[in-house]
């Protein structure tokens, strides 16, 4: 093994921030082209809560600004696993002894917002033996079901289960499309593109009857609530190319100011830094 150069990849947080005194016990998927972190942090003189952050490279971690995304009880040594459907996410906490260290088990859509098993704990402590405070887990999804290793008192244990049904294959007169109403954005954008970055949809820049404009709605589809993101750094009417490349998105030309030019400027978002960058301008404007 090499130690990367880059080392700490991760570090804790500022003075103040949920994660101050330490970050810790990382569980890592890769998704596609972008690496996922959950972990767990704390305060001083707080408890463990769990943490997610997102890279491009592994090295490079972008921690997300909804931190902590599990928190409310001691929780820590997040483990994750992708089961086809949704992310599962096993963990040791207090929440349910209010003491002893069990493990409990979420689920989510997105890595983001977890939902509680209604069972949990999925794994209780037993008073007087090595398992009076168990934690740490391991999971391996194994075929439709789970094999969680975890720590009791100097010796580790193994647990599986529950099995996954796989969901029925539809018939196509089994689908329904049925249309909902949402909340309407509130600022005009014409000539704007769309794009959905997790659950969330992004809507930069374009044009209000000649004028350009630098605004950028963002629209949360869980609340469903339309809220102003930070202004595009470069103000344009429209015809602009955009698209989503490991969660970010880029604003790409367009028809620009000072008389209607094609613009050659390339702007990326950072939704977990709610930031937007200049990158290298294109080498042909145009729409």
């Amino acid at each position: 093994w090499i130690k990367s150069v880059n080392n700490p990849v991760l570090t804790n947080g500022e003075s103040g921030s949920w994660d101050e005194r330490h970050v810790r016990n990382p569980s890592v998927l890769f998704d596609e082209y972008l690496y996922k972190m959950w972990y767990n942090g704390a305060k001083y003189g707080g408890p463990d809560y769990i943490g997610y952050a997102t890279s491009s490279d592994g090295v490079t971690w972008n921690k997300d600004l909804s931190n902590p995304v599990f928190s409310g009880a001691y929780f820590s040594t997040p483990s994750v696993v992708w089961n086809g459907d949704k992310f599962v996410m096993y963990f040791a906490t207090n929440l349910y002894s209010g003491y002893e260290s069990e493990i409990g088990v979420a689920f989510s859509d997105d890595g983001v917002s977890w939902t509680y098993d209604p069972v949990n704990p999925v794994l209780q402590y037993v008073s007087g033996s090595w398992e009076a405070e168990i934690g740490g887990p391991t999971t391996l999804l194994h075929g439709a079901g789970y094999k969680v290793w975890y720590h009791g008192i100097n010796k580790i244990g193994l647990a599986e289960g529950p099995v996954d049904t796989p969901p029925e294959p539809l018939e196509l007169s089994d689908v329904k499309i049925e249309w909902q109403e949402a909340t309407p954005f509130t600022q005009p954008h014409g000539f704007a593109n769309l794009e959905l970055i997790g659950r969330k949809l992004y809507l930069p820049g374009g044009g209000n009857e000649g004028y350009l404009q630098p605004i950028f709605s963002i629209y949360g589809i869980d609340n469903d609530d339309w809220y102003a993101g930070p202004n595009v750094p470069v103000a344009k009417a429209g015809n602009c190319a955009t698209t989503v490349i490991n969660d970010l998105l880029f604003y790409i030309g367009g028809e620009g100011p000072n008389g209607g030019r094609w613009s050659p400027e390339n702007e990326e978002f950072n939704p977990n830094t709610n930031q937007w960058t200049l990158r290298a301008n294109w080498p042909s404007p145009r729409r």
